[in-house]
Formats: C-alpha cells, structure tokens, sequence
C-alpha cells in the first residue's frame, strides 16, 4: 500500500549534543518524535501544536545533554531546535508519553497530525478496529537519519493484540496494544498509524476507501531472552529482536492533553490571542484561521 508522503513529514528525530559547546558541537539522533495539533476551545479555526514522544527517551536523553528537535526546513535542509521548556507528562508514571507545546515558523516543513484523527476508545469501537488491521509506523532508523535532511523510513506491521488486560514490567501495569513489527532503536516516540478501509455500497458496487488512524505510540519491544522491555538504549547489543512492538494506546495522549492544567494553559493563550486580535470570544465565526501555539 502507497502511504502519502505528508505522513513522513509528522515526525522529526530528537538528538543529543555529545560534541560539546557550540564550535564542536556535534549530534546524535537518539529517538522519533511528532507533531498533533488540537482545536481552540472558542476561537473558530485556531489550533494549538504538540510534539509528542515517549516519556523515556525525553528522560533518558538527561543524562547525554541538551536535547535538539531536528526539523526538515523547505529548502531541503535541517536545524536543530534545542528544547529548552519542561516536558507535560502523566500523572501515572507508567504512561510512557510526554508532550510539549510548540512554535514553529513557515520556514519549517511540518504536518501534524489532526485530533480528528486519533483513533480513541470510542472511534476504535465504531472503525471496529481490531487484530489483523495493518498498521504503518514511520520514525528514525539510527543507521540512516539523512545527511541532509531528515529521511523516516517506515515501517508495517499489523495489530496482534488489543489492550484488553494490562502489561506489566518490574515498574508497574500499563496499558498497551501488541503489534507485529519489528521494533528497533529509533523508533521510540514514534507514531503507529492504523489503516482502516470502510466500505459503501454505491449502484450496487462496494466501494472501499482507506483512511490513516493515530492509534498510539512506540513505547518498546522484547528481545529473546529477555525478561522485560528492551530499552531502547541498546542499540548496540546483539539481541534477537522477538518482533512484537508494545504500542501507548492514542486515548492517553488525548487525556493528557485534556487534562485540567493543560487545557487551562491553551484557555490562556487564547484569551491572550483574542485579546491582541480584538476578538471577543463569545462570537462565532470571528477566529484565526492560524496556529496559535
């Protein structure tokens, strides 16, 4: 199946800074993360822009440096964009998401991913998704990031399992999908997109078409022999990789990035945005039709 090419441009690599100060600096892609992008709650037509990744690999990075955003630019090159706010992350440590608001000029090439496509408890139930729907997975390859931008591979697979029961790890319970695909350093953060194709019935003819759903997040793998999750750390091991990747079902990011403090955030901001435009948020059809964070 030919997957459209803006889903490649969802994601970005996170990298760290292992060259030191700014005349040597020199980066290392550690992980995937994506662009979402959410409604205004009363200004018609603004959105509010998220990167997302897995808690971890934000964490882990601590440890090796500042971490960069490396971002595709239109002219077919790359920046790095050190992030310098503080990751929002689940109150419930064993939800492996973190996100962060973003700004981002038109210099940038970047598709987000719209809520409207989050495939949700409820949207699962009604799309009857279930196991053996395919999937697609694009993210870093650590062996190939592209030199002079940004080249995803992408990765398919299918769901193997849904998050009827939870996993668990020495950590605790958490809920998860089980997919068939090979799961590998990079890919953490990554978005796993489920391929629906409903049909309809026109003059008698079935006709199906394909549609791409967020269904969750990269949150790791087993390898044979091991007890746990791998960590995405070990790159370098010489693991045998078991070939089912444990996925943060899409339903956690929406409740975080519904939950009371971030949303009292964006209230903010737009009331701020309102303000500077003049626009009393009680009209209808009065909104900015641009990003507003």
């Amino acid at each position: 199946m030919r997957i459209p090419d803006a889903i490649k441009r969802c994601v970005a690599f996170l990298a760290v800074n292992v060259g030191g100060a700014e005349h040597s600096r020199k980066f290392a892609c550690c992980g995937t993360a994506f662009f979402v992008r959410v409604k205004a709650e009363r200004m018609e037509g603004a959105r509010f822009l998220y990167v997302v990744t897995a808690r971890h690999v934000a964490e882990n990075a601590k440890s090796h440096g500042d971490l960069y955003l490396r971002l595709n630019t239109r002219d077919c090159q790359h920046i790095y964009s050190q992030i310098t706010g503080n990751w929002i992350v689940p109150e419930d440590p064993m939800i492996d998401l973190a996100v962060l608001p973003m700004f981002f000029d038109e210099d940038l090439e970047v598709s987000p991913l719209e809520e409207a496509s989050f495939a949700t408890e409820e949207v699962a139930r009604d799309c009857d998704v279930g196991i053996g729907d395919e999937v697609v997975i694009p993210g870093l390859f650590v062996r190939r990031h592209g030199r002079q931008r940004n080249i995803p591979i992408l990765r398919t697979g299918s769901i193997a399992a849904m998050p009827e029961e939870p996993l668990e790890d020495k950590q605790g319970e958490f809920d998860a999908y089980l997919i068939e695909s090979r799961s590998i350093g990079g890919l953490s953060g990554s978005p796993v997109l489920v391929v629906k194709t409903p049909g309809r019935i026109e003059s008698g003819h079935v006709i199906f078409d394909w549609r791409l759903r967020l269904l969750g997040i990269i949150r790791g793998h087993w390898d044979r022999g091991d007890e746990e999750i791998a960590d995405f750390a070990k790159i370098g091991d010489a693991q045998v990789n078991m070939g089912i990747a444990i996925v943060t079902p899409v339903q956690k990011l929406l409740d975080l990035l519904y939950r009371a403090d971030v949303l009292s955030r964006r209230r903010q901001v737009e009331s701020e945005e309102a303000k500077r435009l003049g626009i009393r948020l009680d009209s209808v059809g009065t909104g900015t039709q641009e990003t507003i964070n």
